[in-house]
């Protein structure tokens, strides 16, 4: 599974952390941030996994998250 989520991450240290998070629950996923995009996509790929817990976790710790089309 791929999926391309539209953040509103701005720092570095917030998406390092964030991949933290991230990879304890989907830990053998890649997982990247792309900052200098105008989205601050975040990038998800391998396994299988719900795009609306993803949602949800950037959601519970503060920032916004939504799937781009």
């Amino acid at each position: 599974m791929f999926e391309i989520f539209k953040t509103n991450v701005k720092k570095t240290a917030h998406a390092t952390a964030l991949i933290v998070v991230l990879r304890h629950y989907l830990p053998f996923a890649e997982i990247s941030f792309d900052l200098d995009d105008c989205d601050s996509v975040l990038r998800i790929k391998g396994g299988k996994f719900c795009p609306l817990t993803i949602i949800q976790i950037l959601a519970d710790l503060g920032f916004e998250c939504h799937i781009l089309a």
